[in-house]
């Protein structure tokens, strides 16, 4: 969404954990499935909350990474040149920079473009 409309799907700020990227409140409302699938959406979130590039945002991602598991998940987000390849933190709740996930994003979605 940052990348491809320079403007966050999530209100929460994304956090830098020692896995990866992290919306806490996403994270705890999910984290009592483990390692199962997610067999019901979020509380409090209904799909028709968001417009029509937030829709297709979340479809393309669940198209492309929906069946990977969290291991996987976690490498590529670390992969060198990454936001989190570059911030490393000391632990949770560490605020990871909007911009830096924004340039990113619109330089892997434009080197797609055109490859």
């Amino acid at each position: 969404m940052l990348g491809l409309y320079k403007r966050p799907i999530f209100e929460q700020d994304i956090e830098a954990w020692r896995y990866g990227p992290v919306v806490a409140d996403v994270y705890y409302a999910l984290k009592h499935y483990g390692r199962k699938p997610v067999s019901h959406l979020i509380p409090g979130v209904r799909e028709e909350e968001f417009d029509a590039d937030e829709s297709d945002i979340v479809d393309q991602v669940y198209q492309v990474y929906g069946h990977l598991d969290g291991w996987f998940l976690s490498r590529l987000t670390h992969m060198p040149g990454t936001p989190w390849d570059k911030f490393n933190p000391q632990g949770r709740g560490a605020v990871s920079s909007e911009s830096a996930i924004r340039r990113y994003y619109a330089r892997a979605a434009k080197s797609a473009e055109t490859a």
